[in-house]
């Protein structure tokens, strides 16, 4: 196989990856919030959030460091990822301690400290099982890393329905991802079985060498983990747990659109690449029609997260007592503008060469959004008796000044004013949308949406939200020759 077709391979198995993903997890997110109502949701929140701060403990930035190694030198694989595993089971025992200890010493009762135990356990097996599909990312068998990664989306949305419907408890619930982790391990393991080279012991040396090598990416993980994960255990100290599962709920489903940059950087990451060697004015051009496809896509989830929020809920059959995330749902299809914007501009630094940008903003960002979080939730608490709609109120802030710091960086590349005038455009064209939407009464009338997205594009011509000459830039896309993508630019989700 040759290297372009097989580095095309490893991007479309990425990208059918990621939405499968996208999909059971919304499927699930259609059925949890129901059972445990938005007490239970919060836990889990608050759970996963604080594994995902610990996650770093038991990682130390070396998934990144190990793909890196072994795709120089494959002979080394089986020394390195043995080490890998050495380093992260002491770690992983370690974090675990430390979890189950934050969990009495932060007041919580018994039943949140279960979830939160529990969480820390499926965590340090998911690190375990990150080794193995490191390991087949540096041989570049994305295929295969990609099947077993679907396997376990299937087997997580599969046995959390089935918990469901047997109305286990949540713990049970929250352990399911510890058990797909195993079989995606094995799966994993047997993959890598012929590829591995190694004759046995822990060489200590690659397990030093490993750990120093991933600090340079453990240093951005922390800002990133402090950013993305400290506004759940804010909220569930200065407000309640459920304001936690409403506005976790509100997130899953605002994420379930992010899939939409996420692929189209992916896959025009390459061509801006190759742009900005060769010719700097088609690179600009290509930027900003890059941002006019984002934003149009963008805007049917925007114009039906604000002006429908209530028929999201009721049309999945939510309790009564998520209604108080109906606000922050609202905020939120205003805030994944910026969620969008800032994925499309760190593409374009990435293109251009200037991923220092990146993590100096990210740093910044993470240092100021734990005291703007925390004054958010005090105001909208005392005023609002909602301490999430200050949370996510506060997630605006930062990404406002994540997408503002990008932007001065690209000295006028991107218009603030330009794509104003897009997203105005495109929400008109959206409007049949949302009126389909309030016209819908099942899940399965949802189906609809896939003649109103035609409709929808067919006003975005008329309306000249997009240029007819954007189909020339998805062709040279089509044609090119493929490179990996980088890794996406900083969201809350």
């Amino acid at each position: 196989m040759s290297q372009k077709v097989k580095v095309a391979r490893n991007i479309l198995s990425s990208t059918v990856t990621q939405v499968v993903s996208t999909l059971l997890t919304f499927v699930v997110t259609l059925y949890l919030p129901a059972y445990v109502g938005d007490k239970g949701y919060g836990g889990i929140g608050l759970a996963g959030a604080i594994a995902s701060i610990l996650a770093l403990g038991v990682g130390l930035g070396m998934s990144t460091a190990l793909v890196r190694e072994i795709a120089r030198d494959h002979d080394s694989a089986g020394g390195l990822v043995c080490a890998a595993l050495a380093v992260r089971a002491v770690t992983g025992l370690c974090v675990l301690a430390v979890g189950v200890a934050a969990s009495y010493l932060m007041g919580y009762d018994r039943e949140v400290r279960l979830l939160i135990s529990i969480s820390v356990l499926v965590m340090v097996i998911g690190q375990i099982q990150d080794v193995l599909a490191s390991a087949l990312r540096g041989f570049e068998e994305i295929p295969l890393q990609s099947a077993a990664t679907i396997v376990d989306r299937i087997l997580f949305a599969l046995l959390t329905i089935a918990l469901i419907v047997m109305r286990k408890p949540v713990w049970m619930i929250v352990g399911v991802p510890g058990v797909t982790s195993l079989v995606s391990s094995g799966l994993f393991a047997l993959a890598l079985r012929k590829k591995l080279n190694w004759n046995g012991g822990i060489d200590l040396a690659k397990a030093r060498f490993m750990i120093v090598a991933g600090l340079p990416f453990l240093t951005q993980a922390i800002f990133v983990a402090i950013y993305g994960q400290s506004d759940a255990i804010l909220l569930s100290k200065m407000s309640s747990f459920s304001a936690v599962g409403w506005y976790n709920l509100a997130k899953k489903v605002a994420g379930t659109s992010m899939f939409v940059p996420v692929a189209v950087c992916s896959a025009m990451l390459p061509t801006l690449s190759r742009l900005f060697q060769s010719d700097v004015a088609a690179f600009e051009r290509g930027v900003k029609r890059i941002v006019d496809l984002v934003l149009v896509a963008l805007m049917p989830f925007v114009a039906m997260m604000v002006l429908a929020p209530d028929k999201i809920f009721r049309l999945f059959h939510y309790p009564h007592t998520f209604d108080r995330a109906e606000p922050v749902l609202i905020i939120l299809g205003s805030v994944i503008v910026l969620w969008y914007v800032s994925q499309v501009v760190g593409t374009v630094l990435t293109a251009s060469d200037r991923q220092f940008v990146m993590s100096r903003v990210t740093g910044i960002a993470a240092l100021i959004s734990v005291p703007v979080c925390a004054l958010s939730i005090w105001v909208s608490q005392r005023s609002l008796h909602n301490g999430a709609i200050g949370a996510v109120a506060s997630d605006a802030i930062v990404e406002l000044y994540m997408v503002s710091a990008y932007l001065k960086n690209l000295n006028g590349m991107i218009s603030v004013g330009r794509c104003v005038s897009v997203l105005l455009r495109a929400g008109a064209a959206s409007l049949p949308m949302v009126l389909l939407l309030r016209m819908t009464h099942t899940p399965i009338g949802l189906l609809w949406m896939i003649p109103a997205t035609g409709i929808y594009l067919l006003l975005c011509v008329v309306f000249q939200c997009v240029d007819i000459s954007d189909l020339a830039l998805i062709r040279d896309v089509a044609s090119r020759r493929p490179q990996l993508p980088a890794a996406p630019a900083v969201t809350k989700l």
